[in-house]
């Protein structure tokens, strides 16, 4: 364990040790002390920072934590739940006047993701064309600061996949709203906060919760 060893003791082999015991298999689903990639990405971040300041300090030579591979686990992902053709009316009648129904709307339309809608730009919308542009997606991530604390940061990302960066064509009802909805706008961003700011994908998660909720559907994240 590497609990029980000397920071100036810590080899990367028994960091890599521990990750690869760490991760979360199809076995031990309901094994408390396993973790998710995702949340062993986060712990990685937080020894790799901790023996920074053993560097410092000159306890350790090196990081022996700086290039630790993160193990996949076997864990099959959760398939995406689809909103069914009945459940798409009543969510849509329940839309009225959100103060994001076009957000919504146009995820529906055109099967983008959150933060593709949060990051997007009328400089990415051709409505002469009827096409959207994805280039960029906005994400909330935290980071770690060298003082041990942490901060929630919205962190512009390209698309890791040529899939990801694509052409999407608008509908004609959906660019007939945008249209409209242009010629009020007062920011860069096609879907906006009251500053002019992009939107908090926070806030649009409990919107969709209540949404759900409101139209009588089981609850379905924002990817459905």
């Amino acid at each position: 364990k590497i609990g029980d060893k000397k920071i100036s003791d810590l080899k990367y082999s028994d960091i890599q040790l521990f990750f690869n015991e760490k991760v979360r298999k199809k076995d031990d689903e309901n094994d408390d002390t396993k973790l998710a990639p995702m949340s062993l990405k986060t712990l990685k971040h937080i020894i790799q920072q901790s023996l920074d300041f053993a560097v410092k300090d000159n306890l350790l030579r090196i990081n022996p934590c700086v290039d630790i591979k993160i193990p996949t686990s076997d864990i099959p992902k959760k398939e995406i739940e689809i909103l069914t053709l009945q459940e798409q009316e009543k969510y849509i009648s329940v839309l009225g006047s959100t103060k994001y129904k076009l957000l919504f709307l146009t995820a529906l339309f055109t099967g983008m993701r959150l933060g593709e809608l949060i990051a997007l730009k009328w400089t990415n919308v051709d409505l002469k064309e009827n096409t959207i542009t994805v280039s960029e997606s906005y994400k909330r991530t935290t980071i770690y600061k060298p003082d041990g604390t942490s901060e929630r940061i919205t962190d512009k990302k390209t698309p890791k996949t040529q899939n990801s960066n694509r052409l999407i064509p608008i509908p004609k009802q959906l660019s007939k709203l945008l249209k409209e909805h242009k010629l009020s706008s007062k920011s860069d961003y096609v879907f906006s906060s009251s500053s002019g700011r992009y939107v908090s994908a926070n806030n649009i998660g409990h919107l969709q919760i209540t949404l759900c909720k409101k139209a009588n559907i089981p609850y379905k994240n924002f990817h459905a």
